[in-house]
């Protein structure tokens, strides 16, 4: 990341994210965006799809804190860091809310 590449990964953490949850959504059976939360994804036999978005997306964010970190910019590293490395374990929030079985 001493080349720079830090920031920019960072940049495409978000339209990556983007990408994955439209498109597994869309050949998800049962799961409707206006319905479901995005991590409602996570669950069931193709979650790993959702689960690597997370765990991909979380990198890039961390790829990017560590990578303004070294542009000199110490105060900027040092906030996005903590923010990004955070994860929650994804749980159906109600029963109407959550995806079918399959």
């Amino acid at each position: 990341m001493a080349d720079g590449t830090g920031p920019p990964a960072a940049a495409c953490g978000r339209p990556v994210f983007t990408a994955t949850i439209l498109a597994h959504g869309a050949v998800r059976d049962g799961y409707r965006p206006l319905r479901h939360m995005v991590s409602s994804l996570a669950l069931g036999p193709g979650g790993w799809i959702q689960r690597a978005n997370f765990a991909v997306t979380g990198a890039l964010c961390l790829a990017g804190a560590a990578g303004l970190r070294l542009t000199g910019d110490r105060l900027a590293g040092s906030r996005a860091g903590p923010v990004t490395a955070g994860g929650p374990v994804s749980r159906p929030v109600s029963r109407s809310t959550a995806l079918p079985p399959r």
